[in-house]
């Protein structure tokens, strides 16, 4: 995120997981969501990504790469 930020000359803000997840939820009729980590798999030949279990919260000990979400 340090060069994304650099990249942007200071105007780019990244949301924590914290942030996105509350947002989601004062969504209006908003009855479930969840995030999922995504990290590069150390072998990429059978999958890019190795993926964690959907949780309301994501608590892993490492920052995944990427993080998707789910609202329903």
């Amino acid at each position: 995120m340090n060069r994304t930020t650099a990249r942007f000359e200071g105007r780019y803000h990244g949301l924590s997981q914290a942030q996105i997840l509350t947002g989601l939820k004062q969504l209006k009729g908003l009855q479930l969501s969840r995030v999922r980590g995504l990290s590069f798999a150390a072998d990429q030949g059978v999958s890019a990504y190795a993926a964690t279990s959907w949780v309301e919260h994501l608590d892993e000990p490492a920052c995944p790469n990427r993080l998707v979400f789910v609202a329903c």
